[in-house]
């Protein structure tokens, strides 16, 4: 949970559970994790209502968290030293292959 601009909470459970109070006020909810899109949410308590239960969050799995235990996705190879361009990743059954991926973010 966030105020304004600053942390005032983090949780790190691993049961996703977590129980705190908080005064009334607006407060900005960031949920993250390693496979999983960021969730944000703006959240309002009241004076009145001093419960404030968010039930189950659905937190959606980033595209690779998708692909965990799935066979890879077919390739298409358009420059590599030594590789014809229709080359599959079938054609190096048995042999140590190395890919590097690699991008500016």
């Amino acid at each position: 949970m966030m105020a304004g601009r600053r942390p005032i909470i983090q949780c790190s459970s691993e049961a996703a559970s977590f129980s705190f109070r908080l005064p009334p006020g607006a407060y900005k909810f960031w949920g993250y994790g390693t496979d999983i899109q960021d969730l944000k949410k703006d959240i309002t308590l009241n004076a009145g209502e001093p419960d404030l239960d968010f039930k189950t969050v659905d937190m959606k799995a980033t595209v690779i968290a998708r692909h965990k235990g799935k066979a890879p996705p077919a390739w298409h190879v358009t420059d590599a030293r030594g590789v014809k361009n229709d080359v599959k990743i079938s054609d190096f059954k048995g042999k140590w292959v190395l890919l590097e991926f690699w991008g500016y973010w």
